[in-house]
C-alpha cells in the first residue's frame, strides 16, 4: 500500500512539470467552459431570433387584415356613392370597383411577403446562431483535447529527464528491470 508520505519536497523541474500538468488542465477547463458560454449564447440568439420571426409573421398578417379592412370600406364608401348618385354598377362604374379592389389585393399581398421575408431572414439567423453554438462547442472540445494532450506530452518529455526515483521518499527500492520494455520496477518502502 502506498503511503501518502512517500512524496517528499519536489526539485524546481518536478515542480515545472506538476506546474505544466495543472496549466494545461485548466486552460483546458477554461477552453470547455468558453465554448459553453458560447454555446448557450448562441442558443439563446436562435431563439430570440426564432421569437422574432414568429413576430414578424404575425404582425404581417394583422397588417394585411387591417389592409383588407381598409380596403372593404373604400369599395362600400364608392359603391354608396355611385348608388347614392344613381349610377349602376355596370360599365366603368364596375371596372373602377374592380381595379380597386385588385389594388388593394396587391397591397394586402404586398404586405404579407414582406413580412414573410423578414421572418425567413430571422429564421436564417436562428439557423446560424444554431451553427455556431454548435462549432463554438465543437472548437471548445477540440481545444480542450489539443491543450490536454500538449499537457501530457509536455509533462511526458519532462518527467523522462527525471530521475526514476524523483518522487519516491527514500528513492525506494528497484525490484527489477524489464528488458524488453526497457523499464525499472520501483517498490515503495
Amino acid at each position: 500500500m502506498v503511503s501518502p508520505d512517500i512524496f517528499i519536497l519536489a526539485s524546481g523541474a518536478e515542480i515545472a512539470l506538476i506546474a505544466a500538468a495543472a496549466a494545461a488542465t485548466v486552460s483546458a477547463a477554461g477552453s470547455l467552459s468558453a465554448a459553453s458560454a458560447q454555446s448557450k449564447a448562441a442558443r439563446f440568439n436562435a431563439k430570440v431570433a426564432d421569437q422574432n420571426a414568429a413576430a414578424a409573421r404575425k404582425q404581417a398578417e394583422a397588417d394585411a387584415a387591417r389592409q383588407q379592412r381598409l380596403i372593404d370600406r373604400q369599395l362600400a364608401k364608392r359603391r354608396t356613392a355611385f348608388g347614392a348618385s344613381g349610377t349602376t354598377l355596370e360599365g366603368s362604374p364596375l371596372d373602377l370597383l374592380e381595379d380597386v379592389a385588385a389594388e388593394g389585393q396587391l397591397d394586402v399581398l404586398g404586405i404579407r411577403q414582406q413580412g414573410l421575408a423578414q421572418a425567413r431572414e430571422f429564421n436564417i439567423s436562428a439557423s446560424q446562431s444554431r451553427a455556431r453554438g454548435r462549432a463554438a462547442r465543437s472548437q471548445g472540445f477540440f481545444q480542450a483535447g489539443s491543450t490536454l494532450l500538449s499537457g501530457v506530452s509536455s509533462f511526458a518529455s519532462g518527467f523522462d529527464k527525471l530521475p526514476k526515483d524523483a518522487f519516491l521518499k527514500g528513492g525506494g527500492r528497484k525490484t527489477g528491470t524489464n528488458q524488453k520494455a526497457g523499464t525499472t520496477n520501483w517498490e515503495v518502502e
